[in-house]
Protein backbone atom coordinates (compact mmCIF):
# COMPACT_ATOMS: atom_id res chain seq x y z
CA UNK A 1 0.00 0.00 0.00
CA UNK A 2 1.37 3.23 -0.86
CA UNK A 3 -0.77 6.15 0.38
CA UNK A 4 0.28 8.95 -1.16
CA UNK A 5 -2.04 12.62 -0.46
CA UNK A 6 -0.86 16.39 -0.24
CA UNK A 7 2.89 14.93 -0.28
CA UNK A 8 2.56 12.74 2.33
CA UNK A 9 3.12 9.36 1.68
CA UNK A 10 2.21 6.01 4.10
CA UNK A 11 2.96 2.55 3.04
CA UNK A 12 2.53 -1.18 5.12
CA UNK A 13 5.73 -2.86 5.11
CA UNK A 14 5.52 -6.84 5.77
CA UNK A 15 8.71 -9.15 4.83
CA UNK A 16 10.65 -5.94 3.36
CA UNK A 17 8.11 -5.63 1.27
CA UNK A 18 5.90 -2.81 -0.04
CA UNK A 19 1.80 -4.34 0.45
CA UNK A 20 -0.18 -4.30 -2.89
CA UNK A 21 -3.21 -1.78 -2.04
CA UNK A 22 -6.31 -2.42 -3.66
CA UNK A 23 -9.85 -0.40 -3.12
CA UNK A 24 -12.48 -1.83 -1.35
CA UNK A 25 -16.21 0.32 -1.23
CA UNK A 26 -14.19 2.99 -1.37
CA UNK A 27 -11.70 2.38 1.30
CA UNK A 28 -7.80 2.07 0.50
CA UNK A 29 -7.26 -1.94 1.74
CA UNK A 30 -4.57 -4.84 1.91
CA UNK A 31 -4.73 -7.98 3.02
CA UNK A 32 -1.96 -9.42 5.13
CA UNK A 33 -2.05 -12.66 6.49
CA UNK A 34 -3.25 -12.92 10.12
CA UNK A 35 -0.25 -13.09 12.77
CA UNK A 36 1.59 -10.84 10.32
CA UNK A 37 3.96 -8.42 11.70
CA UNK A 38 4.60 -5.02 9.78
CA UNK A 39 5.75 -2.02 10.36
CA UNK A 40 4.56 1.28 8.78
CA UNK A 41 6.30 3.80 6.35
CA UNK A 42 5.64 7.10 6.60
CA UNK A 43 6.96 10.46 4.12
CA UNK A 44 7.04 13.78 4.44
CA UNK A 45 7.57 14.85 0.86
CA UNK A 46 7.06 18.47 2.13
CA UNK A 47 9.49 21.57 3.00
CA UNK A 48 7.92 22.11 6.31
CA UNK A 49 8.14 19.72 9.26
CA UNK A 50 5.08 18.02 10.39
CA UNK A 51 3.73 15.97 13.31
CA UNK A 52 2.80 12.48 12.71
CA UNK A 53 0.23 10.73 14.69
CA UNK A 54 -0.50 6.73 13.79
CA UNK A 55 -3.53 5.30 14.64
CA UNK A 56 -4.33 1.19 14.80
CA UNK A 57 -7.56 0.54 15.80
CA UNK A 58 -8.54 3.96 17.02
CA UNK A 59 -5.52 3.70 19.50
CA UNK A 60 -2.51 5.99 18.78
CA UNK A 61 0.69 4.26 19.05
CA UNK A 62 2.41 7.23 21.15
CA UNK A 63 2.20 6.97 24.77
CA UNK A 64 1.04 10.23 26.58
CA UNK A 65 -0.02 12.47 23.47
CA UNK A 66 3.48 12.10 21.48
CA UNK A 67 3.80 12.59 18.29
CA UNK A 68 6.62 11.45 15.86
CA UNK A 69 8.29 15.13 13.81
CA UNK A 70 9.05 14.21 10.15
CA UNK A 71 11.78 16.76 8.78
CA UNK A 72 11.29 18.12 5.05
CA UNK A 73 11.97 15.30 2.51
CA UNK A 74 12.52 12.79 5.64
CA UNK A 75 11.41 9.28 5.43
CA UNK A 76 10.74 7.05 8.63
CA UNK A 77 9.63 3.71 9.37
CA UNK A 78 7.73 2.73 12.67
CA UNK A 79 7.13 -0.76 13.40
CA UNK A 80 5.85 -0.98 16.89
CA UNK A 81 4.21 0.99 19.50
CA UNK A 82 6.36 3.42 21.30
CA UNK A 83 5.86 3.35 25.04
CA UNK A 84 9.26 4.73 25.59
CA UNK A 85 12.11 4.84 23.38
CA UNK A 86 13.31 1.30 24.33
CA UNK A 87 10.27 -0.53 24.20
CA UNK A 88 7.18 -1.34 22.61
CA UNK A 89 4.79 -4.04 21.44
CA UNK A 90 5.71 -4.95 17.21
CA UNK A 91 2.99 -4.50 14.82
CA UNK A 92 1.12 -7.66 14.76
CA UNK A 93 -2.21 -8.65 12.55
CA UNK A 94 -4.64 -10.91 14.39
CA UNK A 95 -8.07 -12.34 14.14
CA UNK A 96 -10.40 -11.55 16.24
CA UNK A 97 -10.34 -14.74 18.64
CA UNK A 98 -6.93 -13.75 19.05
CA UNK A 99 -7.90 -10.07 19.75
CA UNK A 100 -10.14 -11.24 22.59
CA UNK A 101 -8.07 -13.74 24.11
CA UNK A 102 -5.18 -10.98 24.45
CA UNK A 103 -7.45 -8.36 25.53
CA UNK A 104 -6.90 -6.32 23.28
CA UNK A 105 -8.66 -2.85 24.02
CA UNK A 106 -12.42 -3.14 21.69
CA UNK A 107 -11.69 -5.72 19.12
CA UNK A 108 -15.36 -5.67 18.54
CA UNK A 109 -14.74 -1.74 17.25
CA UNK A 110 -15.64 -0.28 14.03
CA UNK A 111 -11.58 0.27 14.05
CA UNK A 112 -10.54 -2.87 14.28
CA UNK A 113 -7.87 -3.61 11.73
CA UNK A 114 -7.78 0.36 10.98
CA UNK A 115 -4.67 1.95 10.45
CA UNK A 116 -4.89 5.85 10.13
CA UNK A 117 -2.14 8.68 9.75
CA UNK A 118 -2.36 11.55 10.96
CA UNK A 119 0.31 14.66 9.39
CA UNK A 120 -0.06 17.84 10.78
CA UNK A 121 2.63 20.12 8.92
CA UNK A 122 4.35 22.88 10.89
CA UNK A 123 3.00 26.52 10.14
CA UNK A 124 5.06 29.39 10.08
CA UNK A 125 5.08 32.45 12.24
CA UNK A 126 3.70 35.24 10.56
CA UNK A 127 4.98 38.46 11.57
CA UNK A 128 3.13 41.67 10.86
CA UNK A 129 6.19 44.36 9.59
CA UNK A 130 5.89 48.27 11.59
CA UNK A 131 6.30 50.47 9.26
CA UNK A 132 7.49 53.92 10.29
CA UNK A 133 6.63 57.01 7.92
CA UNK A 134 9.49 58.99 9.48
CA UNK A 135 11.50 59.46 13.09
CA UNK A 136 11.39 62.45 14.88
CA UNK A 137 13.91 62.83 17.60
CA UNK A 138 12.26 64.39 20.92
Amino acid sequence: MMAYANKYVVSIIRNNKIQREFNSNGQRTIHIPFDSEYSIRVQNKTWKKSLVDILIDGISIFAADKKLLLNPQQSVDVERFVADLKSGRKFKFVNLDTAIKEGHQDPTSSDFGNVEVIFTPQYEQTINPIIFDSLRSA
